[in-house]
């Protein structure tokens, strides 16, 4: 690793010791909980089950109503299906027809399924005696009341929704989204779709950095551009971070003379902890706290700012919110061909996933050594290839860490 910088590991970890989760909560129903972080846990409000019911479409009997090796005919008592809301008792002697989901009459101990009962006109004829508790759902089995369902601090999907609707919840507590601020930098800057004079650029991280915040479900406060001027970029910089929890900035990160950012941080008395990391790209990427908000200050090209995010702006943001069971983000992936690396930086190189090996792993391709101003290759790819710092050389085979892009 190259001497001086963070290894991505300590960057990561110096910057979440910053971080203050929100602590803000919000009511929300579940129509629109998804990818909220839930605040308070889910718990059953009552047994799950709620009461003794059939697992299949069949037959309810008393197990000792059949005495013997059989076979045994029973006549067939009454007709219950799911959500039948009459207390019945099982007469002695006979079965009662029910279907899936519908509550166990009294006295009954099994139920046997249609497919093994011949029906007649005078009632059912059955060969095989079932066992006590056959094909019964059981009142509770699934969770007791009060039994946690859906833990605190989990970024909610379809089945922590679905698992909380079956446990009686029509409502959830969430974290309040983060509130971001975010702010572009550079005289050569100017928007999508104007014309371009000598020396300027579209600005692109705009547009990919407002999708890719949004997708990671914080909510966007303001969006500004700052001109290369260290008194311009403070005021701006100090301005926005007394309205978010989060300042993103891109560019003005390195060593040049126009790179302010570093320097307006700290004459607002901010503090920086982490300056630099060994990876590639992203290198000059920086992270501190000023006027009350965490600093995320991203590099200007547009793939090293996207890179960056995915890499240390995503577990930001995840505990900023409180997110405490962030999915695992990488697997392991064969590559496909020999791959060159010039050691002392870690290397996330957009690859593809071009096919499975005999032994069911993932077969990547990548190009070579990423320009991080090329944003066509990000927009080709299915997420990085992670190349540490030591290594020279990748033979086909290998195996790689992969980084899948995902929402935000």
């Amino acid at each position: 690793m190259q001497p001086g910088l963070m290894s991505v590991d300590q960057a990561i970890a110096a910057a979440l010791r910053f971080v203050v989760p929100v602590s803000d909560r919000k009511v929300v129903p579940l129509a629109g909980a998804s990818g909220r972080v839930l605040a308070l846990p889910v718990v059953a409000r009552a047994m799950l089950p709620p009461y003794d019911a059939s697992a299949m479409d069949g037959y309810a009997v008393r197990v000792n109503d059949m005495p013997g090796a059989g076979p045994w005919s029973m006549t067939v008592q009454d007709r219950i299906a799911a959500g039948d809301a009459r207390s019945i008792a099982l007469e002695s002697g006979a079965a009662l027809r029910i279907f899936t989901g519908a509550p166990l009459p009294h006295g009954a101990d099994a139920v046997v399924m249609q497919e093994s009962v011949t029906r007649r006109a005078d009632g059912i004829h059955l060969v095989r005696c079932p066992t006590i508790g056959e094909n019964i759902r059981r009142a509770g089995e699934e969770a007791p009341a009060g039994k946690s369902i859906v833990p605190a601090g989990r970024r909610l999907g379809p089945r922590d929704i679905g698992a909380a609707a079956a446990a009686g919840h029509a409502t959830v507590t969430v974290t309040r989204r983060p509130r971001v601020a975010l702010l572009t930098t550079g005289d050569e800057i100017v928007p999508p779709g104007s014309p371009l004079t000598h020396g300027a650029i579209w600005n692109a991280n705009t547009s990919l950095l407002v999708a890719a915040i949004r997708a990671a479900d914080a909510e966007i406060v303001t969006v500004k551009h700052a001109p290369d001027d260290l008194a311009a970029l403070g005021a701006l910089m100090v301005g926005l971070a007394g309205q978010v929890d989060m300042l993103i900035t891109t560019g003005g990160v390195s060593v040049g003379e126009e790179d302010h950012c570093k320097a307006a941080i700290l004459a607002a008395q901010g503090e920086i902890a982490v300056a630099g990391v060994a990876m590639k790209p992203g290198k000059p990427v920086m992270f501190g706290r000023v006027a009350g908000a965490v600093w995320l200050g991203l590099p200007g090209n547009p793939v090293s700012a996207y890179v960056t995010w995915q890499v240390l702006g995503l577990p930001l943001i995840a505990r900023l919110v409180g997110n405490r069971t962030p999915a695992a983000r990488s697997r392991l992936v064969v590559a496909g061909h020999p791959l060159h690396h010039r050691p002392g930086r870690c290397e996330y190189r957009p690859a593809t996933i071009t096919g499975i090996d005999h032994l069911g792993r993932q077969i990547v391709a990548a190009g070579g050594a990423v320009h991080s101003g090329r944003l066509s290759v990000l927009a080709d790819a299915d997420g990085l290839i992670v190349i540490p710092a030591a290594t020279e050389a990748v033979q086909p085979g290998d195996l790689l860490d992969f980084l899948p892009f995902r929402a935000g």
